[in-house]
């Protein structure tokens, strides 16, 4: 899944620091105490695991390749 915009103000597991739509759609109807099974494209990090501690940021995905 992608991450999102809205982020929690402070250091979470990323599965926890975003807020968009599609994160919060998930932990909604994931069982409690189920494993997710599923890696987070970060804007800022590459793919990350759902239990990588994160740091808020403001990076946005580009639409654009990168030019380097």
């Amino acid at each position: 899944m992608a991450c999102s915009g809205p982020k929690d103000e402070q250091r979470a597991p990323a599965l926890q620091l975003y807020r968009g739509v599609i994160n919060q759609t998930y932990r909604a109807v994931t069982l409690a105490g189920a494993v997710p099974k599923v890696m987070i494209l970060s804007a800022l990090h590459g793919f990350i695991g759902p239990d990588l501690e994160v740091e808020p940021y403001d990076v946005r995905l580009a639409l654009e390749p990168a030019t380097n």
